[in-house]
């Protein structure tokens, strides 16, 4: 009854809004977007292998759940980066956030807490970047806090580069 009241032009209208809708769904774009997201580090044993069979760096990104600059790292720079093929050469991206304190595997196979592994590395602030090899050496000077963006990127490269060599 409804529809007899509506002339040809308000049917029209209402069906391209219901297929607009469906196709600008947002759980649909978050859902392709996902695909990118940063892991958590949960086996850095796991994750050393993984870097070191194509002598790849692993890039630990430590973080907390209410820290803005962590997002803008995230968002500006790291997810670019697992977008972009070339980084998948030379570094594996792994997130660590001290909100959770959660507990991983560390170099050793041991079970530790994310604050203990922090302390471990002299992470105080987040973000903080840390550049490690297999082992869980640092390779390259780790990268405390955001304080260009304009330059950020540059930074996290020179320190992969550097690390890789």
């Amino acid at each position: 009854m409804f529809f007899k009241n509506l002339s040809r032009f308000s049917l029209l209208s209402v069906f391209l809004t219901i297929i607009t809708l469906s196709l600008f769904n947002p759980s649909v774009i978050s859902a392709s977007s996902n695909a990118y997201d940063l892991i958590s580090a949960t086996d850095l044993t796991r994750d050393g292998k993984l870097a070191g069979s194509g002598n790849r760096v692993l890039m630990i990104e430590f973080s907390s759940e209410d820290c803005g600059y962590c997002s803008l790292l995230e968002e500006e720079f790291l997810k670019p980066m697992l977008r972009n093929s070339e980084y998948d050469k030379k570094v594996v991206i792994r997130s660590i956030s001290l909100s959770d304190n959660d507990t991983l595997i560390d170099f050793k196979g041991n079970s530790v807490s994310a604050s203990e592994l922090a302390e471990k590395y002299g992470v105080y602030v987040t973000p903080t970047l840390l550049f490690l090899d297999e082992n869980g050496q640092e390779v390259s000077d780790k990268l405390v806090g955001i304080w260009s963006v304009d330059f950020y990127g540059s930074f996290i490269d020179e320190r992969i580069d550097s690390a890789r060599r």
